[in-house]
């Protein structure tokens, strides 16, 4: 596919469980990438999931996160976790208390609205903002150095009858937390 004078393509390869996925862009624009070209390479694992969710956005791996935007996470899941360091320097909001979890450090720098229904959509009343320096500093110690989220089973788990759907391929997912959010 072409973009900005340049190309790229995206390979998604299974890998048992995993599904495998790979960027590749060159300048100029060709497919195969020749020598001499600009070239770059990005690999990513997507994990079947093994425990059902309980954040609209958890990363296991130790990927430091910067949420630098308006993002609103609602609903029962309405909240994010990262095993490494959290900088906070946008208006987010997370339904969820606790809604912004790390087990790095954590940098509060935005005002981020957490723990009310009103974080989702935009109008949450004023005493759910983070927005003192006293706030961000309790928030920050509350919520990081959180235990790291680790995935330790081999096996999906067996989802219980209200918590599954059949699709019209007939495959089974689970449908515990089913998140909604805007970016």
């Amino acid at each position: 596919m072409s973009f900005g004078g340049g190309s790229y393509t995206v390979v998604a390869t299974p890998t048992g469980a995993n599904i495998k996925l790979t960027s590749t862009g060159c300048i100029p624009s060709a497919n195969p990438c020749p020598a001499g070209s600009v070239k770059a390479v990005i690999e990513g694992i997507i994990q079947k999931a093994i425990l059902p969710p309980t954040d609209a956005i958890t990363n296991v791996g130790n990927l430091s996160l910067t949420i630098s935007s308006s993002m609103k996470l609602t609903g029962s899941c309405g909240s994010l976790h990262t095993n490494g360091a959290l900088t906070i320097s946008g208006n987010a909001g997370a339904e969820r208390a606790n809604g912004f979890t790390s087990s790095g450090s954590m940098d509060v720098s935005g005002n981020p609205c957490v723990g009310h229904s009103g974080c989702g959509t935009g109008s949450p009343p004023s005493e759910y903002v983070i927005d003192t320096n006293s706030e961000k500093d309790a928030y920050e110690a509350a919520n990081q150095n959180k235990s790291p989220r680790l995935q330790t089973r081999t096996s999906p788990p067996k989802p219980s009858p209200r918590s599954i759907r059949r699709t019209s391929r007939k495959r089974w997912s689970i449908s515990d937390c089913l998140a909604k959010g805007t970016y």
